[in-house]
C-alpha cells in the first residue's frame, strides 16, 4: 500500500509518528480520527491515467494528505516539511524491508503549497491538504 509506504518514510524522517501495528502515533492511513489534535492522514485520492498502464507495472495514484493542528501556522509547516520531504522523490525504494516496501520512479503535484480548508472543524483545529502524485512499480503476474 503506498500510503503506508509514503508513512512509513515520512516516520523515518522523523516528521510524523506512523505506527501500522499498535495504537498510538500521530499519523492515520485513509482517516483522520478526533485525537490527536496534530494529526497527519494519507489515503490515496485517485489515479492518474498512464498510457499503456494496464501492460507495464507502474501505477501513479494521487495521494492526499491531510495535515491538522491547533494553530494556523503548525498545520501548515507540518504539511510543508511533508510536501518538501516527498517532492521530486526518484529511482528510491521507501519502507525498505517492510510489507509496504515501494520502489518510487517520481512524486510529483500540481501544487506548489498545500491548501488552507476553510475554517475550522468542529474542535477549532486548521487543516491544509495536498496531493500528490506518486509514479511507483508494481509487479503482478501479468504486468512486469
Amino acid at each position: 500500500m503506498i500510503a503506508a509506504a509514503l508513512a512509513r518514510h515520512l516516520t523515518t524522517q522523523g516528521l510524523v509518528d506512523y505506527r501500522a501495528n499498535d495504537a498510538g502515533g500521530d499519523t492515520f492511513l485513509d482517516e483522520l480520527p478526533s485525537t490527536p489534535d496534530t494529526a497527519v492522514m494519507l489515503g490515496v485520492y485517485r489515479s492518474n491515467e498512464i498510457d499503456g498502464v494496464a501492460l507495464h507495472g507502474y501505477d501513479e495514484p494521487v495521494v492526499q494528505i491531510l495535515t491538522r493542528a491547533r494553530k494556523t501556522r503548525d498545520a501548515h509547516d507540518l504539511a510543508h516539511a511533508i510536501f518538501r520531504e516527498l517532492i521530486g522523490i526518484t529511482s528510491q525504494t521507501i519502507a525498505g524491508g517492510t510489507v509496504d516496501e515501494a520502489y518510487v520512479v517520481l512524486v510529483t503535484s500540481d501544487q506548489s503549497e498545500p491548501y488552507h480548508l476553510p475554517g475550522t472543524d468542529d474542535n477549532g483545529r486548521h487543516t491544509y491538504t495536498q496531493n500528490l502524485a506518486v509514479h511507483h512499480r508494481v509487479l503482478s503476474t501479468h504486468r512486469v
